[in-house]
């Protein structure tokens, strides 16, 4: 599965250049006890299926808008959806009352990193080389193929 993201990441982050962009990181608060993750709980938290962070404090997941590339690639290699699909289990489970994750969206890495600094129980992904000291690292993803 992570080869699959490191591909699906290069592809998507080539710039007219063709050099691939940094790895990604995904960030939490350092206020957020949490000091690494697995993909595979990072995925659980991105799909709803963990709720709360273990000092049942409610997450709250901070992404990009739904038509940003790298938001795209990180939907669909780590979550296995498109992006619209996520936006509607969310819009489901909320109609439904099952939704006590916060979602929010943002249309720059720079307000999802004010976001997640600020806010404890906030996670969400950045460029790496975006990283600044206000985040905590608790994953990386490397965006270049073996």
């Amino acid at each position: 599965m992570l080869l699959s993201l490191c591909s699906l990441l290069a592809a998507s982050t080539l710039g007219q250049t063709g050099a691939a962009r940094p790895e990604l990181a995904v960030v939490v608060s350092p206020a957020n006890d949490v000091k690494e993750m697995s993909v595979a709980s990072v995925s659980e938290v991105f799909l709803t299926r963990r709720q709360f962070w273990a000092n049942r404090k409610p997450v709250t997941l901070v992404m990009l808008d739904d038509d940003a590339p790298l938001q795209a690639a990180f939907t669909e290699a780590l979550l296995h959806k498109a992006p619209d699909e996520l936006s509607r289990l969310y819009l489901q489970q909320r109609y439904r009352g099952q939704l006590t994750t916060k979602v929010v969206r943002v249309g720059s890495f720079a307000e999802l990193a004010k976001l997640v600094a600020e806010d404890p129980a906030a996670i969400g992904f950045v460029p790496a080389a975006e990283v600044k000291p206000a985040l905590k690292v608790v994953l990386r993803l490397s965006t270049r193929a073996p």
